[in-house]
Formats: C-alpha cells, structure tokens, sequence
C-alpha cells in the first residue's frame, strides 16, 4: 500500500467549547495533516449542522449520542492512527476514541503542551507518547504509519 495515504482520526474535545475555536482548532489540524501526506477522519465535519450556538452544546439525547458514537468508533476503526488534539482537557468522549484506538492497535499522539512539559501528569503520560504541538504529533504519526 505504497500509494496509500495514512487516515488519520482527529479526536478532541468538542461539546461546552466555543464553536469557532473548535472549527479553527479542525481546520488547522487538517491542513497539518495534509501537508505531512495524511488525509484527516474528522468527525466533527458531520455534526457541523448540530453547532449552532456559540458553544457547542453537550445537551443531547442518548439516541443522537449512540447515532454519534457509533459513527465515530467506525470512523476510528477505518482510521491508521489517532492525534488527540486537545491532551491538556479532560474529555470523556476523547479519552474512549484514544483508548480504544490503542486497544485495536493504532498509533496515538496526543498533543498537550502542559503535559509535555510535565505540569500536568497523569495515566496519559505514561502511556502515550505527547507533543507540545500538532506539527510534532503529525510528524511522528507520519512516521509510525509508514512502519
């Protein structure tokens, strides 16, 4: 698969955030990723519909949530590998996409410049490689993908 391009999932902290940094944030993420060879999975770009306010709400049904979750952990499964663009913020969603994408096997970066400069500790620094940013998390995912 020399031809292939590396798909990789972007995860991140969305719901209670101010919607233009979240699309600003996923756009950056993208252009990054496509600049090192990858095409991004975004699953924000399905629920854009949904974002109408100037936060994004976390207020939902659990039917719309399945219908997300669902299509989010299919996303993964399609996915080479993980960056979590937001590893300084606890996110119940994100950690789940980043556990399970390690579970089945993909390489994960997260990016947290905190943590990577150890003023924020926890299981994810020890388990997970971090970066201070999402050009160094690209760089090593495009590196690990091409193993």
């Amino acid at each position: 698969m020399p031809n292939k391009k590396p798909k990789i999932y972007l995860a991140g902290s969305m719901a209670g955030r101010i919607t233009k940094e979240v699309i600003a944030e996923r756009k950056k993420a993208m252009k990054i990723c496509r600049k090192y060879g990858m095409a991004p999975l975004d699953p924000g770009y399905t629920e854009l519909s949904d974002w109408t306010g100037y936060r994004i709400s976390d207020s939902m049904s659990k039917a719309k949530m399945a219908k997300y979750v669902d299509k989010d952990l299919k996303l993964i499964r399609r996915a080479d590998g993980l960056i979590k663009l937001t590893g300084d913020k606890a996110s119940d969603g994100t950690d789940y996409e980043k556990d399970y994408a390690k579970f089945i096997g993909l390489p994960v970066a997260i990016v947290a410049p905190a943590r990577h400069k150890g003023q924020l500790m926890g299981f994810s620094n020890v388990l997970f490689p971090i970066f201070p940013t999402m050009k160094a998390a690209f760089r090593w995912l495009q590196k690990e993908c091409a193993k």
